[in-house]
């Protein structure tokens, strides 16, 4: 059970006993940073809840090989992350030969492929051709035998381009409150017998009508289906919903349970990559090092009182936009103001009241309700502000 869940023995403990004991609650909250291993937990939590055999880590059974790439038809899922990452972070795995990365790439496809089932998305219908061949192109790599070199390129470059249209395709984060009562009522029609799990990620981005109908769907939930809900953070939840789910906090993950995770994952070497972040947005394509130098910009800017380079600034949001690392940058700039503070060049009341803008910013990511890049500029104008009043009053 759970075993590539590496850096969360405490939570990994307390589910292994909750299901040998059949204690585990029908609602429960996965809550932590990004790619602390949270979505995997909820998916190896589904599976032993469908095994046939009580969930033994090795089983084959056909409940727990649907389970392992998400084709099992009681596991809903509803996504709310960046899919690419994780697809070229799979199809790098993939190609090293493993038949293990093949079910991790097609279940990394599938968490993609789940967002446009028709419980969650009325726009199906728009991409009922690019879902169809995506899924016949995953039933004709899983009936090759496995070989060095693994998926063949054509295949692997189809797949790219597939997954890369239907992530574009997603416009909302945001689970319409219709979608919530058709699952209710589809679920409520399942056989009596028949467990059901509901992954629902980013329950803090909901709307306010949602996170209503997601209440209402914890006060009677069906019979033996098991609500798991992932969150980054609890402050945007409705205390009402969190007084109705067990909560399992999991931890950033520190650097040896990283270097686990793309070694015994991915197969690839961790000592090329100082995070789980910068491992997934280097297999997408992503040039970590250019965020790194764009932070260090826009703060040297800070420091001169003179006019914006409004042409760079306006290339930097967009390539952060189109890249979906406006995050990313955040905390660039936050390491950057830091280390500007650690070198005297900054002092500590400045770095303070930049670090409190900059927090601001996140916290607005969190609960956004408009684009991260528009928010992201208004904290660097703010910073601005900031440092033209720390200057005039030094």
């Amino acid at each position: 059970m759970f075993a590539q869940i590496y850096g969360q023995d405490h939570v990994v403990d307390l589910l292994q006993q909750e299901l040998v004991n059949d204690e585990l609650p029908q609602a429960l909250l996965f809550s932590g940073e990004r790619w602390s291993g949270r979505m995997t937990a909820a998916l190896e939590t589904a599976r032993i809840i469908h095994c046939s055999q009580g969930g033994v880590p090795a089983c084959r059974c056909s409940s727990c090989r649907a389970s392992r790439t998400l084709e099992h038809p009681y596991t809903m899922v509803f996504a709310n992350r960046s899919f690419l990452p994780l697809i070229e972070a799979s199809i790098a795995a993939c190609r090293q030969g493993s038949a293990d990365a093949g079910e991790l790439l097609k279940r990394s496809v599938h968490i993609l492929m789940r967002r446009f089932d028709s419980h969650w998305n009325l726009q199906e219908k728009d991409f009922r051709d690019q879902l169809e061949e995506l899924a016949e192109i995953l039933r004709d790599a899983a009936s090759r035998e496995v070989r060095p070199g693994g998926i063949p390129k054509g295949q692997i470059e189809s797949i790219r381009k597939l997954s890369r249209k239907l992530a574009e395709g997603i416009k909302s984060e945001n689970i319409p409150i219709h979608a919530i009562r058709s699952l209710q009522s589809w679920l409520s029609t399942k056989p009596k017998n028949q467990s059901a799990v509901v992954i629902l990620e980013g329950v803090e981005q909901f709307s306010s009508a949602s996170k209503n109908g997601l209440l209402k769907f914890l006060e009677e939930p069906p019979a033996k289906v098991t609500v798991i809900l992932l969150s980054e953070g609890q402050g945007r939840i409705l205390p009402t919903i969190l007084s109705r789910v067990r909560k399992y906090p999991f931890a950033q993950r520190g650097d040896d349970a990283a270097a686990s995770v793309i070694r015994d994952v991915y197969y690839m070497d961790p000592e090329e990559y100082d995070s789980l972040e910068t491992f997934f947005l280097t297999q997408s394509g992503v040039d970590c090092r250019s965020v790194r130098e764009d932070a260090e910009f826009l703060v040297e800017t800070l420091f001169q009182p003179r006019e914006y380079d409004h042409q760079r600034l306006c290339e930097i949001l967009a390539r952060l936009d189109k890249q979906n690392l406006v995050r990313r940058a955040l905390q660039e700039l936050t390491d950057v103001l830091r280390e500007y503070r650690e070198s005297g060049q900054l002092d500590a009341e400045l770095e303070y009241s930049s670090w409190q803008a900059v927090s601001a910013c996140s916290r607005e990511i969190t609960g956004k309700h408009q684009r991260e890049s528009v928010i992201f500029e208004s904290c660097y104008y703010r910073l601005a502000e900031i440092w033209k009043y720390h200057r005039g009053n030094a």
